[in-house]
């Protein structure tokens, strides 16, 4: 019997501008031997930067990747509704969102036929490709 438990890490909403927060994670998970497995936002929404603008983050994903860590898309800039609806009980935790849902509705649902949906996930992985020289393999 072995005296060690496995573990993955996973974290979600790393974009451009948040290099300092990875590298706090990266820090943390070398020290203890364990991969991370990152959803990273294609295009920073508050910022209007694209995630290959932020060289420094870039950077510090193409290193930890060589050291085993893995990174995948998140959305193109990651929104409450970005996907589709979530279950309405999540939006309790988010006031605004859940006004923004009960105002917006009709615009929230126009965003989420497939001739949408293939737009923003085509737009992140543009970006993707531009940061790993292919697409994102995996999607969150």
């Amino acid at each position: 019997m072995s005296n060690t438990i496995p573990v993955v890490w996973t974290n979600d909403d790393i974009e451009a501008g948040k290099a300092p927060q990875m590298q706090r994670q990266l820090d943390f998970l070398d020290r203890h031997g364990i991969p991370g497995v990152f959803f990273v936002i294609p295009h920073a929404k508050a910022t209007k930067v694209d995630l290959d603008e932020d060289v420094e983050l870039v950077s510090m994903m193409w290193a930890a990747q060589k050291r085993g860590h893995e990174f995948y898309q998140h959305g193109f800039v990651h929104t409450a509704f970005e996907c589709g609806i979530p279950d309405l009980e999540m939006l309790t935790v988010d006031q605004g969102a859940f006004n923004y849902f009960n105002i917006q509705r009709e615009e929230i649902e126009r965003g989420h036929t497939l001739g949408a949906q293939v737009k923003m996930l085509e737009n992140g992985q543009r970006i993707w490709r531009r940061v790993f020289g292919e697409n994102s393999v995996g999607f969150r």
